[in-house]
């Protein structure tokens, strides 16, 4: 039986990100990788195949460092700004809070307003409900049902938008 052995390659790197969380952020990393029970000779080629997958492998890992210390750096330098992390550890800035931070919004939204855009919707509702039970097209304003939520809309300034038929007629379910 041929003679074994075990072997172990281990390759360092180490260096500077110059857009890390940190000006000029010093890293490091080792990865080791083990082969046993290996026949004798271990030749140059071997050595050459393994040092070759780890140096895939650091350049992954070192990338993934980088990364995460460039991330770091921006949510240090935009604290308006909310991340995601997803399961691998990425860190991802939510889209709705770049625009917020571009072009700042008021969301807010009056209770009167809110009570108008309900009242649209309860007379779309109605309109559509009288068209489904009768097979005619209404406005709004010749359904009685329809009265007190038309004047809720037109005490909060909101309008219908939207033409019903031509909607219904263009979109046909």
């Amino acid at each position: 039986m041929p003679e074994t052995q075990d072997v172990t390659i281990t390759v360092s790197k180490g260096g500077v990100f110059s857009t890390g969380n940190y000006e000029n952020e010093k890293f490091g990393v080792t990865y080791s990788i083990t082969r046993k029970d290996i026949e004798q000779p271990f030749g140059l080629d071997q050595i050459d195949a393994e040092c070759a997958l780890i140096a895939e492998r650091l350049t992954r890992q070192i990338e993934h460092q980088e990364q995460q210390s460039h991330q770091k750096y921006i949510q240090k330098l935009y604290k308006d700004i909310r991340f995601h992390t997803d399961d691998e550890g990425n860190t991802y800035p939510s889209v709705t809070s770049i625009i917020n931070s571009v072009n700042p919004i008021d969301w807010k939204v009056t209770e009167g307003h809110l009570r108008g855009l309900s009242a649209r919707g309860t007379v779309g509702d109605m309109v559509l409900q009288h068209y489904i039970e009768n097979k005619e097209w209404l406005e709004p304003a010749k359904i009685p049902e329809c009265f007190r939520h038309l004047k809720i809309m037109q005490a909060e300034k909101v309008e219908m938008q939207v033409n019903l038929p031509a909607f219904v007629e263009k979109f046909k379910v």
